[in-house]
């Protein structure tokens, strides 16, 4: 699918943003498909363009603060408690509910989370590609209104 995405080709030197075409893979296992009806860049986006918050690849797609309606479910979604129509928000970073951080109520400290942050999904590969190269995510979680789990997405 394409569509248009806010990018920082080179994080840290207060390049700013580029808002350009890019390229979402469908969803993968355990993932949805959202549509955004918005989207925000917000403080931590502008720590990666400024290099307070250090990352040394590119391009980085910014934008992980949202809210949308899920478009299209990944394998190993159905029957859970994610459906096609549901209206979900974003957060920064997954949690997987397991890790030793999760289980002591601090999921935004999630194990498996802290890894999206080094430009790949959490199986290893990218979902987002720009000017025909992978890009980094800035990190998109989906949180259904019906319940507490979550999921990745690409979008």
């Amino acid at each position: 699918m394409k569509t248009i995405g806010a990018l920082i080709w080179e994080p840290g030197t207060r390049s700013g943003w580029s808002v350009e075409e890019i390229e979402i893979d469908p969803p993968k296992s355990r993932e949805v498909l959202i549509k955004l009806a918005a989207s925000g860049i917000c403080h931590s986006d502008d720590h990666v363009d400024t290099g307070d918050i250090p990352l040394d690849w590119g391009p980085i797609i910014g934008g992980h603060e949202g809210a949308g309606v899920i478009q299209e479910l990944g394998p190993d979604v159905e029957g859970t408690d994610f459906a096609v129509g549901d209206h979900v928000v974003l957060s920064f970073l997954p949690s997987c509910g397991h890790c030793r951080m999760c289980t002591v109520g601090k999921s935004n400290m999630c194990e498996m989370g802290a890894g999206v942050l080094g430009g790949f999904a959490p199986d290893g590969t990218h979902r987002v590609h720009a000017r025909g190269q992978g890009s980094a995510r800035s990190p998109t979680w989906a949180r259904s209104r019906r319940t507490s789990s979550s999921t990745s997405t690409p979008a």
